[in-house]
């Protein structure tokens, strides 16, 4: 009985695919390397992207998921639904932890924001379960205007530079609903 010792130049034949050299516990473990390597230098980036972007418009970084909810109109229907899509959503999808939750509201929307809305109970309640709400500087700066008295928000975010700079700002991050 002979022993060979099988080096790079006498590796024994393939007979699964003749003609290709098995590799080597040493090659296979150099190369799984080099692809982690790869994988983790090239997801640092992205994921940096997407944590600046979450940042950006001041999310929770750790959930799963953001959602973005736009309110535009004054109607206090409207308003409620919108408060119970982000209501339901974040029960369906295991809390704050899950789901980044923003109400974002823009021109005749903010009245929805207002300290004296029907629904600010349920406003600070939703806000104490995680759900942000931001209002554009722009359209409190119209209110403003148009009632001809400083308009109360109370604990709503303000923001600048109308509904691209709130909603964009998140980029591929976020799903947006109107």
């Amino acid at each position: 009985m002979t022993i060979t010792a099988f080096g790079p130049s006498n590796r024994p034949p393939n007979r699964i695919n003749p003609g290709v050299v098995p590799m080597t516990v040493h090659t296979a473990l150099r190369s799984a390397a080099l692809l982690l390597g790869m994988a983790l230098t090239l997801a640092g980036p992205a994921q940096a992207a997407d944590q600046k972007a979450i940042e950006a418009v001041g999310g929770n970084t750790l959930a799963q998921e953001h959602l973005v909810l736009q309110i535009t109109e004054a109607d206090l229907q409207r308003q409620n639904l919108v408060l119970n899509v982000a209501s339901n959503v974040l029960t369906a999808r295991g809390g704050p932890d899950q789901i980044d939750v923003e109400v974002v509201a823009f021109g005749p929307g903010i009245s929805m924001m207002f300290e004296k809305n029907p629904h600010a109970e349920r406003i600070q309640s939703l806000s104490q379960q995680g759900v942000r709400f931001s209002a554009c500087k722009n359209s409190i700066a119209a209110a403003t205007r148009k009632l001809g008295r400083r308009v109360e928000l109370g604990f709503v975010a303000q923001f600048a530079g109308g509904r691209g700079d709130r909603v964009l700002a998140g980029g591929e991050t976020h799903a947006l609903l109107r």
